[in-house]
Formats: structure tokens, sequence, C-alpha cells
């Protein structure tokens, strides 16, 4: 992906990114977990969309990560292209013969993707790290064939500033306004959907599908809270960094420490909320 919440950031005025590349095992293997977790949720399946009787040639996901979700789908489709891209190279493991991945930086090289080729593309978890999201996904939209599928997820960190108690709020605070100086939306992932419709090549309109979840594990079951609890970990990994790193743009190891503590209360009420959207292009 583009940037992860992982255990370094990069800490210059160069750097589109306020978090560092999800190179370490120790974070390969965090992320990995994580998809676990989003698989669980979905039963086994790839997204909410239902993607059963579809014959694929070509699929695209654009932010790959470590590829979970990429050799899933090459396992689920074994005669379509599964064509996974990220900033940094895939960790070191075996993938199916019809995966291939390309170095590809989202803020940079999006352009470089060949439109209207793709019958599924995907991304999940990387809009919110990139500037002017919109924009990025009316390409992503772009690169879909005709009648092809675009499936696009993403988090919305206001919803956990207006969930979360006062270190929460303090520490996302400063989160939010550095973020967004820098181009992002972290609240992005309530608005994918109108932004998706809004490129006016969803006719049949867009699907969404909401996953509350509440971090201390109170969820309505026990998927969706192991799926909070893995993003919950994931969330304090970044913040650790940011304490650490971005002293000059407010953030404390103190203020981090602080928000860990109430993110594990067990009677925390903080929820997160993340939004699965999908549409089917239509004929132009």
């Amino acid at each position: 992906m583009p940037a992860q919440m992982v255990d370094s950031v990069k800490d210059t005025d160069e750097s589109p990114y306020l978090v560092g590349i999800a190179t370490g095992s120790e974070e390969i293997g965090r992320l990995d977990e994580m998809s676990v977790a989003f698989t669980r949720y979905l039963e086994g399946k790839l997204c909410p969309a239902h993607l059963d009787g579809l014959h694929p040639r070509k699929i695209l996901d654009l932010g790959c990560g470590t590829g979970a979700w990429a050799i899933q789908a090459a396992m689920q489709f074994p005669d379509a292209e599964v064509l996974a891209v990220d900033v940094v190279p895939l960790p070191d493991r075996a993938l199916p013969p019809n995966v291939r991945f390309e170095r590809v930086d989202l803020e940079k090289e999006l352009m470089n993707l060949e439109p209207e080729a793709f019958d599924i593309v995907y991304s999940r978890q990387v809009l919110v790290h990139l500037s002017n999201a919109d924009a990025v996904v009316k390409r992503f939209a772009q690169l879909v064939k005709p009648t092809g599928i675009l499936i696009l997820a993403d988090v919305d960190f206001g919803s956990m500033f207006e969930t979360g108690g006062e270190a929460t709020r303090r520490f996302l605070s400063h989160f939010m306004t550095v973020w967004n100086a820098r181009g992002a939306d972290v609240e992005f992932g309530r608005k994918i959907a109108e932004s998706m419709s809004s490129s006016g090549l969803f006719p049949a309109g867009v699907n969404v599908h909401r996953i509350l979840m509440p971090l201390n594990g109170t969820g309505a079951d026990d998927a969706t809270n192991e799926l909070g609890i893995a993003l919950r970990k994931s969330w304090l990994t970044a913040a650790d960094s940011l304490g650490k790193t971005l002293t000059r743009d407010g953030f404390t190891e103190f203020m981090a420490k602080e928000q860990e503590a109430e993110l594990n209360q067990k009677d925390c009420k903080t929820v997160w909320n993340m939004y699965f959207c999908w549409g089917q292009r239509g004929l132009d």
C-alpha cells in the first residue's frame, strides 16, 4: 500500500506519506493477521459484492500490501491474470502462477496503468493515505472495463474522533490536522460512495456496506470483534510511531501511550467505521 500503519515513519517534507512502508517481518505478519480478520468477517469471500458467477480475465489489486488479497483472488479465479501493485515489493512468499506484481507509486505513477483493462479493480485501506482521493477514485474507475466491477474500502477516522474518549480525541485532533494538511482526507471512507457516483461511470448505482467496529470487542459478532481488535492493534502501532517521530507536528510519546491506555480499557466506547463500496461500470 502507499502507506500503512507501520513501525516506522518517513518524516520528511518531501514524503507524501506520514507513515512508512511495510517491510519488516513483524509488520508483514501483522498485516497478514489483519487480512485474515477481513477474510473471516467476509466468510471467506473477497468482498461484500457478489462475485459468484463472474469470469474475470484480468483483476487489479491497487495497494496490495503483502499480497494476501491478490493471492486469494488468484485462487478463486484461476483463469484470471491478477496484477498486484504497490510502492514496495511483495514479501518473499509463494505466489500462484496467475499473480504478477508491479512496483507502482499510486501518488505518482497511477496514469501508467492501462485504462479500461480490468474486469475487477480492488483497493482497500489506501485512499485515506493519498492526496486528492476524489480524483484518485475517478482514475481508479477509468481502469475498469465497461461492465466491470470497482470495489473500494477504507476507514473513517472521523467515527473514531466522534466516539473516542478524551485521550483518543486529543491524539486524533493532531493526527487529522497533520494528515489533512498534506492533502489526505482521513474521513474519506464515508465519502467513497459519493465519489464513485459523481464519476458518472456507475449508472446502476453504488452499493455500500458499512462495518461498525467497537474497538473493545463488544461488536455484533465474533468476526466483527476480531476485525475491530486487529484494526485497533494496527492503529496503536501507527500512533506509537507518530508519537516518537513527528514531534514537530505536536505529537508526543505521552499522547500515544495515553491513547493506547484508553483504547485498551474494557469500557472503551470508541467505534471505528469502515466502508466497502462497489459498483458496476456502465457501457460507454
